[in-house]
């Protein structure tokens, strides 16, 4: 089993034939502290006001690798992740005011915990204080908070309605079925229990605001009374105003946080006596494993022997429940996977064969297949065509670890051979830039994503791909998902990469869309919601989806597993999600979002797990607090640039 943990991106490998660089495990001066992602506080500016008027404009937060705060002249609090005050500090007087990109930070402060139990409840009022002023960001983290019923009831319908908002209203939505549902009252009495503590907390601030205004009511008569007498107790007074003002403040704060959760309070309690409608469960899909298709935009073709029976193999996926599956009208059956196997009988000439499931809602997706016996003069496929999208550049970051120093971490097998074939397919069918590490330790791995954040601009797409060692730690405020790279020690976090560091570094990335691809052991951590996906649609439709798609910012994770182990050793020399990974980018011709990577991947996957006998489930989500708004991450093979020259240029790069 390969032990390898989940982190978001993926790093593209390059082989001595690829482009890009290698950095082989030896490099020196690990200044660790100053990779960290900090939240800085930014000097005011130097501004002017027509002819005369010089001021300094209020400083701003930021969150920032700490590097980047020192020499920008920032100030950050020596990274205390056991306090989520220092955190709270930076963001919590631009909140205030009403800054929305402010809100969102202090809303995922609180529902990251940083060293004490999260506070889903307080990160909800935050989340939804930015939502209601249009950030896309807040707006897909308030969704998660609805499905998953943390801090607040769950409510499908509330989670797509944000879903769709993040999307611009433009896409349409729809989730997987909740493992399960947190009884109905659980939501109120945890907001009765938030609001009696914010009474408590409003009353004691109301008795502090009080004594403390008696108090400079005192300290004003006593200095009138030094004035007359020569005394010098201005300082005093001075200091006294401040705090008044700081606790009128605080006391403004409580106010409005109250007025808040009574209204959550109010809604929870109307929902309780009326149960919100299920939501739209994601439709049903046909995925063909064996053998692999010809793909092109037209129905997939099939080369197959003529006068013969061919066996079909692939998987059926239903999240509402499958009703139905039939070939050609005739009724097929299923294991509990999904998975079925099919003998077709294959004639001389070309035949057409519909493949056709029907789940519990009575929504409905259909394969057709081009059954083409060798003999027969083939037809000339499609040519595909790139779309009038501007994809923008590509950057991949490929990770593989299979030696390690330490004698109880046991050597992978297949993890560095993993990282290469991806680097090299990445780089040349692909047109990534890509730059690998092959057994680095912690500090080389966060370094080389360090790196990224002057490299990257607005436009451009970043991959992180990690093969190897990867654990879970439990026993804190919550269970954390780790990377275990070459310097790492078992037992010891001191060297392992978690999955919040992780989450920080890509989301203070100025890319546009960020995926990470991790093949390793409790995977699934860094993940955290379903992802929409997209509806069947006309090709002009699907165009005007990638279009949408294609301008949002977006945080995925595409993983070999969840919080379980996962394959080391598969067929060909690679682990069993690799071999699936590189089966599936090799035979693209078009435009391929992760959603369907992502789907025959997996499809792939439950095949070689059930030859093996074990339990190996994907996943595909947003990454948690990371920064994703919506859209999708797109591999775009580099031979449409030359079917469409004129819009090359501005949809593909060349490496450099």
């Amino acid at each position: 089993m390969r032990q390898r943990a989940l982190l978001s991106g993926l790093l593209l490998a390059a082989v001595a034939s690829s482009p890009g660089y290698v950095v082989d495990a030896a490099t020196a001066a690990p200044d660790v502290a100053a990779l960290q992602v900090v939240d800085c506080q930014l000097p005011g500016q130097i501004r002017r006001l027509g002819g005369r008027v010089t001021y300094l404009s209020a400083r701003r937060p930021e969150r920032l690798p700490a590097r980047q705060c020192e020499i920008r002249g920032g100030e950050y609090v020596a990274y205390d992740r056991a306090d989520y005050r220092s955190a709270l500090r930076v963001w919590e007087e631009q909140a205030l005011q009403g800054d929305a990109r402010a809100q969102t930070h202090v809303g995922e402060i609180y529902e990251k915990g940083l060293g004490v139990p999260p506070d889903y409840a307080l990160a909800a009022v935050w989340y939804r204080k930015a939502a209601d002023q249009g950030d896309a960001r807040a707006q897909v983290n308030l969704g998660h908070l609805y499905e998953a019923g943390l801090g607040v009831d769950r409510d499908p319908q509330a989670a797509l309605r944000w879903y769709a908002a993040a999307a611009g209203g433009e896409a349409s939505v729809a989730l997987e079925p909740a493992a399960a549902s947190p009884s109905p009252d659980s939501g109120t009495a945890a907001l009765r229990q938030q609001l009696a503590q914010t009474e408590q907390q409003l009353a004691a601030a109301r008795g502090q605001l009080h004594d403390a205004t008696a108090a400079l009511q005192a300290e004003r008569e006593r200095s009138r009374q030094a004035a007359r007498s020569g005394s010098e107790t201005s300082a005093q007074l001075a200091a006294r105003e401040a705090e008044l003002t700081r606790q009128q403040q605080e006391t403004a704060r409580l106010q409005a946080h109250t007025r808040d959760l009574n209204a959550r309070l109010q809604e929870a309690q109307r929902q309780a006596r009326e149960p919100p409608p299920a939501a739209p469960v994601a439709g049903p899909t046909v995925t063909l494993i064996e053998p692999p298709l010809l793909r092109t935009r037209g129905a997939p073709e099939l080369p197959v022997a003529p006068d013969a029976a061919r066996e079909l193999v692939g998987r059926v996926t239903a999240p509402a429940g499958l009703l139905a599956f039939n070939i050609d009208g005739r009724p097929q059956d299923t294991d509990a996977k999904g998975l079925f196997r099919v003998n077709v009988p294959v004639g001389r000439q070309r035949q057409a064969i519909t493949l056709v499931a029907v789940d519990r809602q009575g929504q409905r997706a259909q394969l057709d297949v081009v059954l083409v016996p060798r003999q027969a003069a083939p037809v000339q496929p499609a040519q595909p065509v790139l779309p009038p999208v501007d994809f923008g550049r590509f950057y991949a970051l490929v990770i593989g670890v299979d030696e390690y120093r330490h004698p109880q971490l046991r050597a992978l097998k297949t993890a560095v051979s993993d990282a290469n074939a991806v680097a090299d397919l990445l780089g040349k069918r692909y047109g990534f830039n890509v730059k690998v590490l092959r057994n680095p330790t912690r500090y080389e791995i966060l370094s080389a994503l360090a790196g990224y954040f002057d490299t990257l601009g607005e436009q451009d797409n970043f991959l992180l791909y990690y093969a190897g060692h990867g654990t879970l730690q439990e026993g804190g405020p919550v269970t954390r998902g780790y990377w275990q790279p070459a310097d790492a020690e078992p037992g010891s976090p001191a060297n392992w990469i978690s999955s919040v560091e992780i989450t920080d570094q890509l989301g203070v990335l100025r890319a546009k869309q960020v995926l990470v691809i991790a093949d390793s052991c409790y995977s699934g951590a860094l993940t955290r919601s379903a992802v929409a996906r997209a509806p069947g649609q006309s090709q002009a439709e699907r165009d005007n989806w990638l279009k949408l798609m294609a301008r949002k910012r977006s945080r995925t994770a595409l993983t070999s597993g969840g919080l379980a182990p996962v394959l080391d050793t598969g067929s060909g020399g690679h682990s069993v999600f690799a071999a699936a990974l590189l089966d599936v980018l090799r035979t693209n011709q078009d435009v391929l979002e992760t959603q369907r990577l992502y789907r025959e991947v997996s499809a792939r996957v439950a095949l070689a797990a059930e030859r093996y006998r074990v339990e190996q489930v994907p996943e595909y989500a947003p990454i948690g607090t990371a920064g994703h708004e919506a859209g999708d991450f797109f591999f775009v093979p580099a031979g449409l640039a030359a079917v469409a020259p004129a819009r090359a240029d501005a949809s593909r790069m060349a490496l450099r």
